[in-house]
């Protein structure tokens, strides 16, 4: 059995809109674990469009998760840039989108 990556995914938009991932559990080994939102997109939304991940309420959760290597930062502002430090402090891949 492959095993799956698992990763974070915080939300950081303001026009209430949900990053789309691709489906990457399926076709590249990836799951996604847990949802930050820091921007203004409701839990239900993210809920809706990501069934299977957990939805968070500090971003603690995410970094100190040693299952989750990689972590996606949706829309970043200027006053989000220093989770992108604090994600590679925590050992953890970044992509920013």
């Amino acid at each position: 059995m492959k095993t799956l990556k698992k990763f974070g995914l915080v939300e950081c938009g303001t026009q209430g809109k949900l990053f789309r991932l691709p489906d990457l559990s399926k076709q590249e080994g990836y799951e996604l674990k847990k949802i930050l939102l820091q921007g203004d997109v409701s839990a239900d939304t993210a809920k809706m469009e990501y069934p299977q991940a957990e939805i968070v309420s500090d971003k603690q959760a995410i970094l100190q998760d040693q299952s989750i290597e990689l972590v996606i930062v949706s829309s970043p502002g200027d006053d989000d840039m220093s989770l992108v430090g604090e994600v590679l402090k925590a050992g953890k891949h970044v992509r920013i989108v």
